[in-house]
């Protein structure tokens, strides 16, 4: 017994919609449904099981995951916004400081050149710059390259007026 492909795609599309119209039902609100989300996120990440949290909220477990996947989306956008205001706070803060002890530092203080050379150590952690690595370039594989450098900067020497 064969079906033709217009009877195929009616029973898809049915059962589609009846899909959709039960997810809509099921969820109620969008309010309960991101609150679902965050409580499922919220109780896999502290060490329950997808077929527990499932059992709890009485939906299926394919239906937990994709509350899972859902609110672990709306956290990370969250974190990343937040990650970048905070980021963007602290540098402002520390440039302020830095601009505000600057000429002290630049003047000979002590505690106010300590003061700018923290600031601009935390600005680098912040920013990603402690991790960069700084490629020294490689030495010259010929020896004679290295000699003509070194009697270049004798000569150099040599030329300079002595007092």
């Amino acid at each position: 017994m064969t079906m033709d492909h217009d009877k195929i795609r009616k029973s898809v599309n049915a059962r589609t919609k009846a899909v959709r119209r039960k997810a809509r039902e099921s969820a109620g609100t969008e309010a309960e449904l991101i609150t679902r989300q965050l409580d499922v996120v919220d109780l896999i990440v502290n060490g329950a099981t997808v077929r527990q949290v499932s059992n709890l909220h009485k939906r299926d477990m394919a239906e937990i995951s994709r509350d899972y996947a859902a609110g672990l989306a709306m956290l990370r956008d969250h974190s990343i916004d937040a990650s970048i205001a905070l980021r963007d706070e602290i540098t402002a803060r520390q440039r302020a400081l830095i601009l505000a002890n600057m000429p002290r530092a630049r003047g000979g203080d002590r505690v106010s050149a300590q003061i700018v050379n923290q600031a601009d150590g935390l600005l680098a952690s912040i920013w990603g710059l402690r991790s960069l690595r700084v490629e020294r370039p490689p030495r010259p594989g010929d020896p004679g390259i290295s000699d003509a450098v070194a009697a270049y900067l004798v000569g150099l020497a040599d030329s300079v007026p002595k007092k």
